[in-house]
């Protein structure tokens, strides 16, 4: 959870996020992590420890919900 507030904290601030927690998606548009994620601040075993998905599982999550929201 602390992850996430953080991130959502940053995103209030217009700051990227770090974790990159936060997806967003308007109507007819794909989910997209709002703001750009400052991906060289942190490693993913840092992710692991805060129990945050690793940069390629949370690409993939986009994938999937983008996958999903397409066919429906």
């Amino acid at each position: 959870m602390s992850a996430a507030s953080f991130d959502r904290l940053m995103i209030s601030m217009d700051k990227p996020q770090y974790f990159s927690t936060q997806y967003f998606a308007n109507q007819g548009e794909a989910y997209a992590i709002k703001n750009p994620k400052n991906t060289s601040l942190l490693t993913d075993e840092v992710r692991k420890a805060f129990n945050v998905p690793t940069l390629a599982e949370t690409d993939a999550r986009l994938r999937k919900l983008n996958d999903e929201s397409l066919t429906k």
